[in-house]
């Protein structure tokens, strides 16, 4: 090949797969190797050793080398197939500044300000609230259930987050009626300045969406959504309804967000923060972006307090960190933070 060109290079981030293997076997005979990504780091420096290694192999080494290099081990227990095992995980990373010398020539990290593009500003407010009564029993309910086993399977543990999660969020997901989130989403929409705006709300999940949107209309709202199941015809009238003001909020999980452009709206909820700053930052660009017609963006982000929720912040908090320490890069969403929605008067 005279040039091999890879969008959205955070597929490659695994060394271990199919994909990577084939695309690091194309960049091997081309003479030209682009890969291009918003955000190559989502959960660990791997993903970077995975990506430069793809792009240019050997410029850092064998995986091998890279682990004993550059990250720091620990040991943890999980059950599998029945039995209590012992496997190695990444605590932690070393030598930072030989690191970045070595992707140094084949990293190349460009800003908005770097390419003369201004960017929109963006007002960020944490809302941090307590589950209902209700919620909060079936919250307790299920964490006493989630600590039985002191030692889990890898899968038990991602099971139970999700459990947890979903039942920070509303207590319909198991027999209840009542979400403090949802409350919260209407008592945010009704705001005067916000009232006056188009608004993005973000779920991950269908049975939430479905939850606010019934609430949102009860509260007289016009409401569309992006779920994923919309036809690109449907996508695009929401679109032109949302720039027209015909439509005052629209409903988006992960699955319907992908590539959507909707600068109609000016306010991002976060219902549930995702497990990466990258997916924070590409929901809000949903509306931060060339188009808008505001002065500046607001994004809410709504935690429930002694939930899963705050694991999660703490999680994204550390991922961060790692990637700006060892090259540099602001994964985290840029803003003015605010503490109350009255302050932008």
């Amino acid at each position: 090949y005279d040039c091999v060109i890879l969008d959205e290079s955070v597929i490659v981030k695994n060394c271990n797969t199919v994909t990577w293997r084939s695309v690091r076997c194309m960049s091997e005979k081309a003479n030209y190797v682009f890969f291009l990504s918003a955000e190559p780091f989502e959960n660990n420096l791997s993903e970077i050793y995975g990506q430069v290694e793809a792009c240019a192999p050997g410029t850092i080494g064998s995986p091998k080398y890279f682990n004993q290099r550059y990250c720091v081990w620990d040991k943890i227990m999980i059950r599998r197939g029945g039995q209590v095992i012992e496997i190695p995980k990444i605590v932690g990373y070393k030598n930072k500044e030989e690191f970045k010398r070595l992707i140094a020539p084949v990293l190349l990290y460009r800003t908005n300000e770097d390419i003369d593009r201004p960017e929109i500003p963006i007002k960020i407010m944490t809302v941090r609230i307590d589950l209902t009564s209700e919620q909060r029993k079936i919250y307790d309910r299920l964490q006493s259930e989630s600590k039985k086993e002191k030692v889990r399977s890898t899968g038990d543990i991602f099971k139970w987050q999700g459990i947890l999660l979903r039942a920070a969020d509303t207590a319909r997901f198991y027999g209840g009626k009542s979400s403090s989130k949802v409350d919260k989403v209407v008592e945010i929409l009704r705001h005067p300045l916000i009232r006056k705006r188009g608004v993005l709300v973000y779920t991950h999940y269908y049975e939430m969406l479905e939850h606010l949107r019934e609430a949102i209309v009860a509260a007289g709202f016009r409401v569309a959504r992006y779920s994923g199941k919309e036809s690109s015809e449907e996508r695009a009238k929401i679109k032109r309804q949302l720039l027209s003001k015909e439509v005052d909020v629209v409903l988006m999980t992960a699955a319907g967000g992908k590539g959507s452009r909707l600068e109609g709206a000016s306010v991002v909820i976060l219902v549930e923060r995702p497990w990466s700053g990258k997916a924070v930052k590409q929901i809000v660009g949903r509306v931060a972006r060339e188009g808008q017609k505001e002065k500046f963006v607001i994004a809410v982000l709504i935690i429930a307090r002694n939930t899963k929720d705050d694991y999660v912040s703490q999680v994204i908090r550390k991922k961060e960190k790692a990637a700006d320490d060892f090259y540099d890069l602001e994964t985290a969403l840029k803003g003015q933070k605010i503490n109350s929605l009255d302050e932008l008067y």
